[in-house]
Parts: C-alpha cells; structure tokens; sequence
C-alpha cells in the first residue's frame, strides 16, 4: 500500500492509520507532535532548494508581468491556455524515488472538457458534480 498525500496540517484531513506523505513541513504542527510523532510519515523533500526557488519565482514575475499585458487585449486575441485538472499521474515509481518527480519522458497530456475535469475540493464541488452526473444519467 502508498502512501496518502497529507497537504495540511489540519488533521481532521488526514488518515491516520495509514501511512502518510507530508507534503511540507508544515503539515507538522510542533504542539501536536504527539499524535504525529507515532504515525507512519515521511516528509516529501523537493528536488530543488531555496535558491532554486527564487529563480523560479524570479521567473513567475516576469511571465507574470507579461501576461498582464496581454490581458489588456481582448479575449478573442489572448492565446489558449489549458489549466491543470485533478488528474491522474502515471510514473515508473523507481524513476519517482530517484529522481522525486512525477514527470519524465516521454510525457503525455489528455485534453478533457471542463466539465469532465472537476477538481473535487470542497463539499460544493461534489454537488456540482452529482448535479452533472444526474443530468448526463438521465
């Protein structure tokens, strides 16, 4: 059995009795290591480190002051952009230990309607999509 992602360090989101795989630091709230402490956990460290970091967010400000630009033309001029759906990643799981990420080559991508790609995050998201369900099973 894998691991189950813990993204937060609210508790009332994790399994405890599983093993689980902190996505950061801080999923760990020091005052309530007594109950993390005996879990099964391991934290994922990143490939890269703080330096690394801020070149990436160097590099996100500048994409990110182009793009204001072009949101200053009209819709129908702006170039298509695609979003990240809750979607499904398939890796060799040696080459995800090694080498810590989920994406080698060859990568491939699966476009899907908007309305097949919802991210169930919250329990009004899982209406959206019983309410979507109930209306293609009908």
């Amino acid at each position: 059995m894998g691991r189950y992602l813990v993204t937060t360090a609210d508790e009332t989101k994790w399994v405890p009795d599983r093993p689980v795989l902190l996505l950061g630091p801080w999923c760990l709230d020091a005052s309530r290591e007594h109950v993390w402490s005996i879990m099964d956990y391991a934290v994922f460290d990143p490939k890269f480190g703080v330096a690394e970091l801020d070149n990436h967010f160097e590099t996100m400000n500048l994409l990110f002051e182009d793009l204001l630009t072009d949101f200053s033309a009209s819709r129908q001029q702006l170039p298509e952009v695609f979003r990240l759906s809750g979607c499904i990643c398939i890796a060799n799981l040696a080459r995800f230990r090694a080498e810590r990420t989920l994406f080698h080559e060859p990568v491939g991508l699966v476009e899907v309607d908007a309305a097949e790609a919802i991210d169930i995050g919250v329990p009004a998201d899982l209406e959206v999509a019983r309410s979507l369900v109930s209306k293609h099973t009908k």
